[in-house]
């Protein structure tokens, strides 16, 4: 299990290299420190690179996993951001912002879905990450409940989805990604109700 997250750690590094070097505009770069790093220390990294203040408390000292974070050049601080999610998403964690105090604080995903995520609405704002938000979906051609019900099975455990029948719109608590992902399965499974 370790291998297959340090497989796709590098894989999202490498895939955050190339996004970063198509950005046409001149943007701050960071690069991040190869070798091999605890969590912890991942995040300390992460943390001074990025010039963030993060609350990285709730990580404690323990048997945290080891990371590789191979060298993979200078990346936007949007993709260093977002590679940094992704590291903590495969370990069970995330981030939220707390924008009174600007600390990002790093909680296990399955207490996040409690904290104030980020409302999404309109499926554009959805970011190229693990930020875990809230997205308000609305359906015009589906009863939210039963879409609700029959795509909690495709959801992560830490996840969430309630429907909203006043309005007739489903509201997920998950990763962007995830979101991304289960938003072109609705429209799929839409797609095929209108042609019946």
């Amino acid at each position: 299990m370790k291998t297959l997250r340090q497989v796709c750690l590098m894989g999202c590094l490498l895939l955050s290299l190339s996004h970063s070097s198509l950005a046409t505009e001149a943007t701050a770069q960071v690069r991040l420190t190869p070798g091999r790093l605890g969590l912890l220390a991942f995040m300390e990294m992460a943390s001074e690179k990025l010039d963030l203040s993060v609350d990285a408390s709730s990580l404690g000292g323990g048997t945290l996993e080891t990371i590789m974070v191979p060298d993979s050049g200078p990346l936007t601080a949007e993709r260093a951001k977002a590679l940094v999610l992704t590291v903590l998403y495969l370990e069970g964690y995330t981030w939220i912002h707390d924008t009174a105090t600007d600390i990002y604080r790093v909680v296990r995903q399955r207490d996040a879905r409690d904290q104030e995520l980020p409302l999404i609405t309109e499926s554009i704002q959805l970011p190229d990450s693990d930020l875990l938000v809230t997205y308000v979906m609305p359906l015009a051609h589906a009863p939210a409940e039963s879409l609700a019900r029959t795509f909690r099975s495709f959801m992560p455990a830490n996840s969430r989805i309630v429907a909203d029948e006043a309005t007739n719109s489903v509201l997920i608590s998950d990763s962007a990604h995830n979101i991304s992902k289960l938003k072109k399965l609705f429209n799929s499974v839409i797609h095929r109700l209108i042609i019946l």
